[in-house]
C-alpha cells in the first residue's frame, strides 16, 4: 500500500499493481478497514488515469461500506462526483459533490466527525470546479474564496499542499472567463511555482495548459504551442488524460489559426483518442449501467426498509389496541368517582362564578369612574396651560397699551397749549405743536397695531389644535412662548425674575408640525424651567442646597432655549431632523424622578400645583403625534435639559 502510495504521481502503472495486491491481502485476511483504505486510493488512481468506469465501482463499494459501517461518506460520494464529472455528466457530478460537501459540513457543525484537512479543503474546491465548468461563475467564485481561505487557515505548505495548486489553477478558469486575463494569469504562475515546488505533476500540468488558454485569448499563439505541448507530453507520462485532451484540442485551434493545417489534423486525432480514453461512448455506457445497478440496489433497499417499516407499524397498532383496551377498563373504573367529584366541582365552580361576575362589575364600575376621573385631570391641565397663556398676553399688551394711554394724555395736554398758542396767533409755535401731536398719534398709531398683532397671535397659537400639519417657523414660535410663559410667571410673582437666552439657527427652514400642540409642549417645558431657577419653599436637603445657591450673588437664574438642524447619519439617507433644547440652571432631577418624569400623574410638585400630566401630554403630542423624540438629561442640583427632536 505505501509503494502503491509513493508511485501515485510518478508511475500509475505500479501504482495500480501494488494496490490491487494491497486490496488482494486486505481482503485475505478479513481486514475490513484497510480493504476500504485500498478500495478509496485505487478508486483515485483510476480517476486519474482515465478509467472511470473501474473508479465509480470502486467508490460504489466504499460507499455501501460506510453506509453498513455508520462511517463518513463524503469522500466516495465526491469521488464518485468526480467520475461522472470526466464524463461529460456535469448534473450527476453537481448532485453527488454537493450532497458530498453539505455531509462533510453537517459532520462539522456537529462536531461528528474530527476535521480532516483534506476533505475541509477538497470540499469546497470541487464545488468550485464543477460550477465553473457549468459556466455559473458567481457560484464558482464564492467555493473558490472557501477554499482558498480555509487552505490558509491550515499551511500551504503542508501535505495538502497540492490542493493550492488546483485552487490557483481554478481560480485561474475563472478569471479567464470573466474576461480578466491578467488576473487569470498571476494565479497560474502562483499553480505552476508551487507545482514545480512539491512535484506535482498533474497540477504542473494543468498551470501549463491554463497559461496555454491565457495566451490562446492573448492570441499569443507560439506561447500557446509551447505550453500545451509541454502539458501533452507531461500529462501522457501519467496517463493524465483529461489535461491530454485539453491540450490536444488546444494545439488544434492554435495550428489552424497559423494556417498549419497538418499539425492541426494531427493534433485533431490525437485529441479524439483522448477524449475517448475518458469518456468514450463504450465507457459512458458503462457508467450509465453501474448507475442503473446501484439505482435498482438502492430501490431494493428500500422497499426493504418500507417492509420493515410495515411490520413495526402493525405491532405498534396491536400494543396500541391493547393499551386502549386496558385504558378502557381503568376509564370505565374511575368514571363513577369522577362523576360524583364532578358534580362537588360544579357546584363550586358556580359559586366561584358568581362571585367573579360580581367582582367584574364593580371593577367595571371602577373603570368607568377612572376614565372619568382622567379626563377631568386632562382637561383641568389644559386649562391651566390655558391660564398661563392668557396671563402671558395680557402682560405682552400691557406695555404696548402703557405706550398708548401716556401718548394720548400727553396729545391731549399738547392740543390745549396749542388752542392757547392759535389764540394768541403764534404760528410758529402751533406748527411746532402739531408736528408734536403728530408724532404721538403716530406712536399710538404702531403701539396700537403692535398690541393688534399681539393679540392676533397670541389667539392664533391658543385656539383649539385642528390636527392639521402646517408648515411652521420653529424659531418663531419658540419665541413667542418664551416670552408669553415668562410673563404668565411674572404675572403670578412680581418678584420673580430670571435671564432669557435664546440661541436659533437662523435662517431655518420651516417644519410641518401641528403648531398648537407643539406650542403647549413648548409653554409646558418653559413653565417647568422657570419654576426650577424659581426659588421654592424648601422640602429636602437638596432643595435647602439649590436655595442656598440661589441666593448667592454669583447665581443667575437662567432659561437658554436653541433651535438647529440635525443632519441624518452617514448613509441613513432622509433629511435629518429638527432638534429644540430648553435647559435651564435650576434645581435638576434625581435619578429617580428622572425615570418617571414622563409618567401620567407623577409630579414633583406641591399637591395642588400640578396635575402630573403635562410632560405625559407633551411626550404624547411629540412622539406619537409627530414621529419625533422628547429626551431629558438632568443631574440633582445641577439643572435640566429637555431635548425635542421633529422629523423633517
Amino acid at each position: 500500500f505505501q509503494l502503491a502510495v509513493a508511485n501515485q504521481f510518478a508511475n500509475p502503472n505500479k501504482t495500480v499493481e501494488d494496490f490491487n495486491q494491497a486490496l488482494k491481502l486486505a481482503r485475505k485476511i478479513g481486514d475490513k478497514y484497510r480493504t476500504m483504505g485500498c478500495l478509496i486510493t485505487l478508486g483515485f488512481t483510476y480517476t486519474h488515469t482515465g478509467e472511470p468506469v473501474k473508479a465509480i465501482e470502486m467508490f460504489q463499494e466504499v460507499l455501501r461500506f460506510a453506509e453498513e459501517t455508520k462511517t463518513d461518506q463524503s469522500m466516495a460520494l465526491a469521488f464518485i462526483g468526480i467520475n461522472y464529472e470526466a464524463q461529460g455528466d456535469l448534473v450527476n457530478g453537481l448532485d453527488y459533490g454537493r450532497r458530498a460537501f453539505l455531509l462533510y459540513e453537517n459532520s462539522l457543525k456537529n462536531k461528528s466527525v474530527l476535521i480532516d484537512e483534506r476533505g475541509y479543503v477538497a470540499g469546497p474546491l470541487r464545488m468550485g470546479i464543477l460550477y465553473e465548468k457549468m459556466g455559473q461563475l458567481d457560484s464558482a467564485m464564492h467555493y473558490a474564496k472557501m477554499s482558498y481561505d480555509r487552505i490558509l487557515e491550515k499551511d500551504i505548505n503542508s501535505e495538502i499542499s497540492y490542493f493550492y495548486c488546483q485552487i490557483c489553477n481554478l481560480f485561474g478558469s475563472i478569471y479567464i472567463r470573466l474576461n480578466q486575463p491578467q488576473d487569470a494569469l498571476r494565479f497560474y504562475h502562483l499553480a505552476l511555482n508551487k507545482a514545480v515546488e512539491v512535484n506535482f505533476q498533474l497540477s504542473l500540468q494543468e498551470s501549463k495548459i491554463g497559461l496555454a488558454n491565457f495566451y490562446y485569448s492573448e492570441n499569443q499563439l507560439d506561447s500557446v504551442i509551447h505550453y500545451a505541448t509541454q502539458a501533452y507530453e507531461g500529462a501522457t507520462k501519467i496517463k493524465g488524460f483529461e489535461v491530454m485532451k485539453t491540450s490536444t484540442r488546444l494545439l488544434r485551434m492554435a495550428y489552424e489559426k497559423k494556417g498549419l493545417y497538418s499539425k492541426a489534423l494531427y493534433y485533431s486525432d490525437l485529441s479524439i483518442a483522448a477524449r475517448d480514453s475518458v469518456s468514450g461512448a463504450e465507457k459512458v455506457r458503462d457508467v450509465l449501467n453501474i448507475a442503473h445497478k446501484e439505482e435498482r440496489r438502492q430501490q431494493i433497499m428500500q422497499q426493504k426498509i418500507e417492509a420493515d417499516n410495515a411490520a413495526y407499524q402493525s405491532k405498534i397498532k396491536i400494543y396500541s389496541l391493547l393499551a386502549i383496551l386496558v385504558g378502557a377498563f381503568l376509564l370505565a373504573t374511575l368514571l363513577y368517582r369522577n362523576n360524583r367529584q364532578k358534580q362537588k366541582a360544579n357546584a363550586l365552580l358556580q359559586q366561584q362564578k358568581d362571585e367573579i361576575n360580581e367582582k367584574g362589575i364593580q371593577l367595571q364600575k371602577s373603570l368607568e369612574t377612572l376614565k372619568a376621573t382622567q379626563t377631568q385631570l386632562i382637561q383641568s391641565e389644559k386649562l391651566a396651560s390655558l391660564g398661563e397663556l392668557t396671563a402671558g398676553i395680557a402682560h405682552e399688551i400691557q406695555n404696548p397699551l402703557n405706550f398708548v394711554n401716556n401718548f394720548s394724555e400727553l396729545s391731549n395736554e399738547l392740543i390745549d397749549e396749542m388752542n392757547e398758542q392759535i389764540d394768541k396767533g403764534n404760528t410758529g409755535e402751533i406748527k411746532a405743536l402739531s408736528r408734536d401731536i403728530k408724532s404721538n398719534l403716530e406712536k399710538i398709531n404702531h403701539h396700537g397695531k403692535r398690541a393688534s398683532s399681539i393679540v392676533k397671535g397670541m389667539l392664533e397659537h391658543s385656539r383649539a389644535s385642528t390636527g392639521v400639519k402646517e408648515l411652521t417657523d420653529i424659531n418663531a414660535l419658540a419665541d413667542e412662548y418664551l416670552r408669553l410663559s415668562y410673563h404668565g410667571m411674572r404675572a403670578k410673582d412680581k418678584d420673580f425674575n430670571a435671564t432669557m437666552e435664546t440661541n436659533f439657527q437662523d435662517p431655518l427652514s420651516k417644519i410641518e408640525i401641528i403648531p398648537q400642540d407643539i406650542g403647549r409642549v413648548l409653554l409646558n417645558l418653559y413653565n417647568n424651567a422657570f419654576y426650577a431657577v424659581a426659588p421654592q419653599p424648601p422640602k429636602g436637603e437638596q432643595e435647602v442646597s439649590v436655595l442656598s445657591r440661589q441666593k448667592d450673588e454669583s447665581y443667575v437664574p437662567t432659561v437658554t432655549v436653541s433651535t438647529h438642524y440635525q443632519a441624518p447619519p452617514l448613509g441613513a439617507g432622509g433629511a435629518g431632523s429638527i432638534i429644540i433644547k430648553v435647559k435651564d440652571n435650576g434645581t435638576g432631577m434625581s435619578e429617580s424622578v428622572r425615570a418617571k418624569v414622563f409618567q401620567p400623574f407623577f409630579t414633583t410638585k406641591p399637591t395642588g400645583s400640578g396635575t402630573g400630566l403635562g410632560l405625559s401630554l407633551a411626550y404624547d403630542i411629540v412622539t406619537k403625534g409627530h414621529g419625533g423624540a422628547l429626551e431629558v438629561e438632568s443631574t440633582e442640583g445641577g439643572g435640566s435639559e429637555f431635548l425635542i427632536k421633529l422629523p423633517f
